[in-house]
């Protein structure tokens, strides 16, 4: 039984380590800044043959399609009265702005590309994106590597207990993890 569990424990830690590494490389990059210096610009304009009957938010969605992106769009776009349509697309490390002329198709797509640390921090707490089937398979994996992480917490608990010469050296260790987290989470409540 022991060896079973020591097996899933590493397994486990194998398959779900890249996870809390990627987490741990987004948090770095949100605190030191990385990755919105610099984005390399993406400019695409075509005139596309719209779908008839499409309004608001499909029309948007059948453009982006159009352009050769994907992303969410935010809120309810709508054209104004000249009958031009600007909203944005945004998915991790780009953000486009489309300007749509509803009367004759004419479509610009302008934005920024963030690069590798943009696509690290996008992935931070990532629940979905419209239009990637790919992408919407992440916050699962974001939920399993949590359950992972207290599988792998609780198992490296009972392999501590399991060394009875290295348990004092443990509890101080654990005694002064749990003080600095708690001294800090009440320093920062104040």
């Amino acid at each position: 039984m022991k060896k079973t569990l020591l097996n899933i424990h590493i397994y486990v830690g194998l398959v779900f380590g890249p996870y809390f590494a990627i987490y741990g490389l987004s948090t770095l990059a949100f605190n030191h800044g990385w990755g919105w210096q610099n984005p390399s610009r993406i400019s695409v304009e075509k005139t596309l043959d719209l779908p008839s009957g499409l309004e608001g938010a499909d029309l948007a969605w059948a453009v982006r399609d159009s352009l050769g992106s994907w992303g969410s769009i935010p809120g309810k776009p709508q054209p104004d009265e000249a009958g031009i349509m600007n909203y944005r697309v945004r998915r991790p490390a780009r953000e486009y702005r489309v300007r749509l002329k509803t009367g004759t198709g004419e479509a610009a797509l302008s934005g920024e590309d963030y690069g590798f640390w943009g696509v690290v921090k996008g992935l931070h707490g990532l629940r979905g994106v419209d239009g990637s089937a790919w992408a919407n398979t992440w916050w699962v994996y974001s939920e399993v590597s949590i359950w992972a992480l207290a599988f792998a917490a609780l198992g490296g608990v009972y392999f501590w207990w399991d060394r009875v010469a290295e348990r004092r050296i443990g509890w101080w260790i654990l005694g002064v993890g749990t003080a600095c987290s708690a001294l800090m989470m009440l320093y920062m409540a104040t």
